[in-house]
Parts: C-alpha cells; sequence; structure tokens
C-alpha cells in the first residue's frame, strides 16, 4: 500500500454500543447516516468485515455494515504497512467509538451476532424457550425489549426495533419481495411463548362498523363494541381466508384468543399505558378468535421507554408502531362520545392520538397472536427478519 502524510478519521458512531453510522473524511467515500455506504477507492481496499457469533467469522461482502451485529472492539484492530498493530487506533470516548487510521493501514472489523429470539431459542419452540429460565433471562436482555411483562406482554419498544418476521412464507426471499404480503413486526412475546405480530403495512381502509347511532348501539354502544363490530367480521373471515396473505396451512399457526374490549370512554387518564390497558381489559370477548386489531395501549407501549410515558416531545415519543403516513384503527373502544354524538373508538394518526366515529374509514393492520410451538431463524433485521421454520 502506498504511504501518505495525511491521516483521515473513520467514526463509528454507536449509541451505547450499537453502531449506526460511519464517517470516512476523505474524497470519494460518501456519509450516510443509519445507511451507511462505503465507496472503496479501486485496487486499495483498507478495511474488511467480517460477521460472526462464538468466535466463528465469516468475511462480510457488504457495502454496508451489517445489520443485526454489533462492533467487537477488543478484537477489532488495524495494521500498519509493515503488519504491526497500531497503538490506540480504537478509542471509546462518549458513547462512540473513533478509529483512527491513515490510507497506509489496513483495518480488520469483527461484529458480533446480537441477542435475538433466534439465536436463544436455538431451534426450540417458543413455548420450550420461554419455560427455561436461563433463555427467558436472556430474552429479556435483547435490545429495546422490556426486561418485565407490561400488559402481558414483553414487549419492544423504541424507534430502531429489530422485531421484523416473515409470516405466510418460510423463504426470505418471497417475503422481501412481497412485503405489502408477508411482512410483520413483533410487538412482543406472552409468558406462554406465543409473539403478538402486527402487519407492517396496511391492507387496506374501511369502516370499524357500518353502525353508530345510539337507537343502533345502545346508550353506552356496547352493542356495536368489537364482537359486534364490521372489522371484526371481515378480518376472522375475509382476511384469515385470503390466500394471498395468509396461504394454506399457516391459519393453523395462529391462536385463538380473547381479546380485550372493555369501554374507555377517554384517552385523558395518565399515565396513558397502563391506565389505558386497565379500561380495555376490564371485559373480554365472550367468543375467542384469531386476528384483532392493535390496543390503544400497544401503541403506548411500544414508546422509547417502554412503560407508555408521555414525557416527550412528540405524542408517538420515538415508537417502531407507529404508522407514519395513515391513520389507523386501533380496537381500543371508546364508547359513546358526548362530544361528537355518536360511538367512536381510537385511533392512531400522523403524530397524535384520539377518537373517530366508527362509521369512518381509516387504514387498517391486522394482529395475531402465533401458537406458541413456532420455532425461529433469522436476525429479526429488515433485510434478515426471522422465519418460522416449522
Amino acid at each position: 500500500m502506498r504511504i501518505i502524510n495525511k491521516k483521515y478519521l473513520l467514526v463509528i458512531f454507536l449509541a451505547g454500543i450499537i453502531l449506526t453510522g460511519v464517517i470516512f473524511l476523505k474524497p470519494n467515500h460518501e456519509v450516510k447516516l443509519d445507511n451507511v455506504i462505503l465507496k472503496q477507492e479501486v485496487n486499495n481496499k483498507t478495511m474488511a468485515m467480517y460477521v460472526g457469533r462464538d468466535n466463528n467469522y465469516e468475511e462480510y461482502e457488504g457495502n454496508s455494515f451489517p445489520k443485526g451485529y454489533r462492533l467487537n472492539q477488543n478484537k477489532s484492530k488495524c495494521i500498519d504497512n509493515n503488519g504491526a498493530e497500531i497503538n490506540n487506533a480504537l478509542k471509546e470516548e462518549n458513547g462512540s467509538i473513533s478509529l483512527t487510521t491513515n490510507k497506509s493501514s489496513y483495518c480488520y472489523l469483527y461484529f458480533d451476532e446480537k441477542e435475538n429470539l433466534s439465536n436463544i431459542c436455538n431451534g426450540s419452540t417458543m413455548q420450550e424457550c420461554v419455560s427455561n429460565e436461563n433463555q427467558l433471562s436472556k430474552i429479556k436482555t435483547i435490545e429495546n425489549m422490556t426486561n418485565e411483562i407490561t400488559s402481558e406482554l414483553y414487549r419492544y419498544h423504541g424507534l430502531e426495533v429489530d422485531n421484523y418476521i416473515c409470516f405466510g412464507t418460510d423463504d426470505k426471499e418471497t417475503c422481501l419481495s412481497n412485503q405489502d404480503k408477508y411482512l410483520y413486526r413483533i410487538i412482543g412475546i406472552t409468558e406462554e411463548g406465543k409473539l403478538k405480530l402486527i402487519k407492517n403495512t396496511s391492507i387496506g381502509t374501511m369502516q370499524w362498523n357500518n353502525k353508530s347511532t345510539k337507537e343502533d348501539c345502545g346508550e353506552d354502544g356496547e352493542k356495536c363494541n368489537w364482537e359486534n363490530s364490521t372489522i371484526k367480521t371481515y378480518l376472522n373471515a375475509d382476511f384469515l381466508t385470503d390466500e394471498e396473505y395468509i396461504p394454506t396451512g399457516w391459519q393453523d399457526k395462529i391462536a385463538e384468543v380473547n381479546w380485550n374490549v372493555g369501554i374507555t370512554k377517554s384517552f385523558s387518564d395518565q399515565p396513558y399505558a397502563q391506565k389505558i390497558y386497565e379500561k380495555e381489559s376490564n371485559n373480554k370477548t365472550t367468543e375467542a378468535s384469531k386476528i384483532g386489531l392493535m390496543y390503544m395501549s400497544d401503541h403506548y407501549y411500544a414508546y422509547d421507554d417502554g412503560k407508555g410515558a408521555t414525557n416527550c416531545d412528540d405524542f408517538y415519543c420515538n415508537s417502531w408502531i407507529f404508522y407514519h403516513t395513515a391513520y389507523e384503527w386501533t380496537m381500543t373502544f371508546v364508547g359513546y362520545d358526548s362530544s361528537r354524538k355518536e360511538i367512536a373508538t381510537g385511533i392512531v394518526y400522523l403524530d397524535q392520538i384520539g377518537t373517530q366515529p366508527i362509521t369512518s374509514v381509516w387504514n387498517v393492520r391486522p394482529v395475531f397472536y402465533l401458537i406458541n410451538k413456532i420455532d425461529l431463524k433469522g436476525l429479526g433485521t429488515i433485510d434478515n427478519p426471522y422465519l418460522i421454520s416449522n
């Protein structure tokens, strides 16, 4: 390699120890935080990357840092043109790792696979996995997962969350090329090992119910709640049997559950998640069914802190579950809205939450629980989502 005088700085930004970006301060290198492109000079490669776990590594040929991995700063190193390791090339400062090299150096960067449901459970079913105290303890330490049950689930929270999963196909390429049909995200996992999923994108718009008057729904609206709603019927008949979304055999992987249908009346109580959940859960459906919508409490619990606190600048508080481009129904039933003079339910829209008459037309993202006898492979990232392997 050629020796030059001027040094350049490669900064690998980490939030704590999470790798999020790279900067090459030299010509012909381009910076894109969160989606880094490494433009290497022709015939002058200056670094090699390796990925693995348990000290078993293989070379990584991607043009960006691998998702689902974290830098192993102890193993990573740079050498000079004489093969000698460069002292103090790696430094940790203020939660970031800095790597200072020059063009005559060659750097070896090693990335360890982050803990995830697939490698923790390692071929066992989710039911077996969570019943193992050691494995459950590891699940509780997964990045962006709450380490205690919040409203029946260990939950994913925050904005950057590796909780992507394919449903309807066990082939990654098929899933990624048909994301509108097969790509979901994991809201959380129950103590029995059932994963709760939400569709990554909307399946379209429709009414929550086609009736909304006191005459039709009763004084408090209960006759028009989720159990009697148009949307519940559609999701558990038309959608559930639509083989474009749920091919033959995949229905059997969805658990039947009794959904919360308590009348909430308002969302004014704080802390939001806890109080909303208490209202939602004060009554359950009398008959189990497979498909529902997210609760308003699911939305709140996905906030940064994982507890649904509202002391942040935006209403959605860096929530991965928030569908940024649409007005979206929840199944949290409000009942009779005295200000609107109509029966209403909860919606999430733009950067807010609110209520809307149930005859309105908004987006729908199906939600369901998987049976607990499935096992997973994959990393849970957008480019390597979990696959159901049985």
